[in-house]
């Protein structure tokens, strides 16, 4: 996993390997991020998650975006 933070927000990049018989493209649908998923804030949190899911090969390539407002990424 990779972490990096830039002007008003952070961003982690993940890549995983789906269980047997699921595919990449399965597992992001499953997760909701086929292509963007968004997870609201709380009051301990109160970041957007932005997550984009992305096949490449019998992986998984998920990045999740934190920003401290809501806003179009």
């Amino acid at each position: 996993m990779i972490t990096d933070c830039g002007s008003g927000g952070c961003w982690s990049l993940i890549e995983v390997r789906p269980p047997d018989g699921s595919t990449p493209e399965d597992l992001a649908r499953e997760l909701g991020a086929d292509p963007q998923a968004k997870i609201a804030g709380n009051l301990i949190d109160p970041r957007t998650i932005w997550l984009w899911a992305e096949p490449k090969g019998d992986l998984l390539s998920i990045r999740a975006d934190y920003w401290p407002s809501e806003g179009v990424p």
